[in-house]
């Protein structure tokens, strides 16, 4: 590559990046999906990578007033941003094997496949969840149809699924939150056709398989991802509260697929989140959340500790074991739920937490919240 080359690429990836970052501060330096702030591009490594950190960031400023000004023709001549970003995660979604874990359902292979959760966001998501991104990261649509729309269907009634139109007439959708379903690419009236998935053992518990629903399939709607997603901002007050949620989801992203939930955020975990979810019932960007990981960790203990029916004919000393268990995840939780109360505890004050709990591993009934007031 010549020298000319080199420059032209360079340009290029910079002009680029001032494209993103300008966008970002535009936005009012949040990301629309995780809340953070555009600083921490750089941090990240991500702005080291073009610019060398913020001392050379500050030296081509140049490249971030140039991508301000593309952005502007971008947007005023009707061409799309999130184009791209639909197709990368479609294709991604139509790559990836089905997630051997139980959990992942409809609603969430849906907003992956259409970028508006993290790719590698693979979870339980709660039909209030969805509906949280159906109002503020979409539109209806009235029109035909295209690639990368949200199909939607009981779309005036329960909305009780959800796929991804491919064109052609081809969705691709997950029937189920059950392990034993996959993500498969269906005609858009066979979603609720029969799959390998609803032949497997069921427990008494669990919701019959839909094999046919023809009056949820014939009411349907699409729904079209907005360029620019634009969520409501956690009240300040309250961004202690959204990072101990953000930690619970990594470690139940870390450990859904491990199989082993149970083991390591345990039962106080479930209880945790629930307690969130009716504690900040004002706030949805917290509790549609904290609902959607109630379940998952719910549906993951019951997948690694309850399906033989040895297991469900016993299972108070299970849930004992499994109340939680000491170990550096459970130290942090104590410690974020000291900081959303107030308090920064010291060690020795999260080992009486501790034994607070250990003594309530007989009811399993602990609120985190009320336990850090120690005095």
């Amino acid at each position: 590559m010549t020298k000319k080359c080199e420059k032209r690429l360079i340009f290029f990836k910079k002009s680029c990046f001032g494209i993103v970052w300008f966008a970002w501060v535009l936005k009012g330096n949040r990301s629309p999906y995780r809340g953070i702030y555009a600083g921490d591009l750089t941090q990240s490594g991500v702005g080291n990578r073009f610019f060398g950190g913020m001392g050379e960031l500050r030296k081509n400023l140049r490249f971030v007033f140039l991508g301000g000004i593309l952005s502007t023709i971008f947007l005023f001549s009707g061409v799309s941003w999130a184009e791209p970003v639909f197709e990368e995660s479609l294709s991604a979604m139509l790559r990836r094997s089905s997630p051997d874990f139980d959990g992942p359902n409809c609603f969430n292979t849906a907003l992956l496949a259409t970028g508006v959760l993290p790719i590698d966001d693979v979870r339980y998501v709660d039909w209030e969840e969805f509906e949280f991104y159906l109002q503020h990261a979409f539109h209806l649509v009235n029109g035909k149809p295209e690639r990368g729309d949200l199909v939607v269907y009981a779309a005036s009634s329960e909305r009780d699924h959800a796929a991804v139109y491919l064109g052609d007439g081809q969705v691709l959708h997950k029937k189920d939150f059950n392990s034993s379903y996959e993500y498969r690419v269906v005609g858009i009236e066979e979603v609720f056709d029969h799959e390998p998935g609803d032949d497997r053992p069921r427990r008494p518990e669990d919701p019959a398989p839909i094999f046919s629903d023809e009056e949820a399939v014939q009411d349907r709607a699409f729904y079209r991802r907005d360029s620019f997603i634009e969520l409501p901002e956690v009240p300040f007050d309250l961004r202690t509260a959204k990072n101990l949620l953000d930690f619970v989801l990594i470690a139940v992203l870390e450990h859904a697929p491990s199989w082993d939930v149970g083991e390591n955020l345990g039962i106080v975990s479930e209880n945790l989140t629930g307690v969130m979810t009716r504690r900040y019932s004002d706030t949805p960007q917290i509790t549609v959340l904290a609902k959607s990981l109630t379940y998952q960790i719910y549906q993951s203990i019951i997948a690694e500790h309850f399906r033989s029916v040895y297991a469900q004919s016993r299972p108070e000393p299970i849930e004992r074991r499994i109340y939680f268990s000491p170990n550096h995840y459970l130290r942090d939780l104590i410690l974020l739920v000291g900081e959303v109360e107030g308090f920064a505890l010291s060690e020795a004050e999260i080992d009486e937490v501790i034994k607070k709990l250990e003594d309530d591993r007989p009811s399993r009934r602990l609120d985190l919240f009320e336990a850090v007031h120690l005095y």
